[in-house]
């Protein structure tokens, strides 16, 4: 996020990679299907396997214009959250038609319900950055909006396979801040370790009419390496 060739002012173009643990939070679900199908699950839970295939990870490009202390960043984020079914959920509505129990798996009305291939998110953001030791250590902090694009995949228990939705769709807005330290360990390269928090408002189409409808939030512990491509020593004032 700052770094080392002695252009002073010069502006500061940085790509990066990164992985990490992710954690969604349980969340409510809403589902919608015609023939008398209205359900709206209080919290159900999630996992993200965050380094299963395919794995959690993030790419992005941060531009410090003049070398400053304010950037810009274009973050992309691919993260998982599948439906956990072994624990019994409270639930209230119709399902085809009928009153289901306030208690059950979710696994009576779902045989799919994940974004396995990811919620993946684009969010354009404002970064903002300080030196803390010399021009090896650096804090930042940012924050921004974007788009979700998740491949939604919903399936009905008893159903045909072929019925079942499978397919990427832009879902709603997202929204997350971030922060972290990084480690400028030579002139065109470092390291960072970050917490950002995620959060996404999905809509997603459901195969022959219909919805789900959940926000999802998730925790993200990550690290990776960062290319300068330009390496200005200090940040300016």
């Amino acid at each position: 996020l700052s770094g080392g060739d002695g252009a002073q002012g010069a502006s500061d173009l940085q790509l990066a990679a990164y992985g990490g643990p992710a954690y969604t939070m349980p969340s409510a679900v809403k589902f919608t299907q015609p023939g008398g199908t209205d359900l709206s699950f209080s919290a159900v839970p999630w996992k993200g396997q965050p380094f299963k295939s395919p794995p959690y990870y993030g790419l992005r490009g941060i531009l410090w214009p003049g070398n400053g202390a304010q950037g810009v960043m274009a973050d992309f984020t691919h993260i998982k959250a599948k439906a956990i079914w072994e624990t019994p959920v409270e639930q209230q509505g119709t399902r085809d038609g009928l009153p289901v129990p306030p208690k059950e798996k979710l696994t009576a009305t779902f045989s799919k319900l994940e974004f396995t291939q990811g919620y993946n998110l684009f969010t354009p953001n404002i970064v903002r950055r300080r030196p803390l030791r010399a021009e090896t250590l650096v804090a930042y902090a940012g924050d921004g909006a974007g788009v979700a694009n998740p491949n939604v995949e919903v399936g009905r228990t008893g159903w045909p396979v072929k019925t079942r939705t499978s397919e990427y769709q832009l879902a709603g807005p997202a929204v997350q801040v971030l922060g972290g330290m990084e480690w400028r360990f030579s002139p065109h390269v470092s390291l960072f370790l970050e917490y950002k928090l995620s959060c996404s408002a999905i809509a997603g189409d459901v195969k022959g009419g219909g919805t789900v409808e959940t926000n999802l939030c998730t925790h993200q512990l990550l690290a990776g390496p960062a290319w300068h491509l330009r390496a200005p020593l200090a940040v300016s004032p």
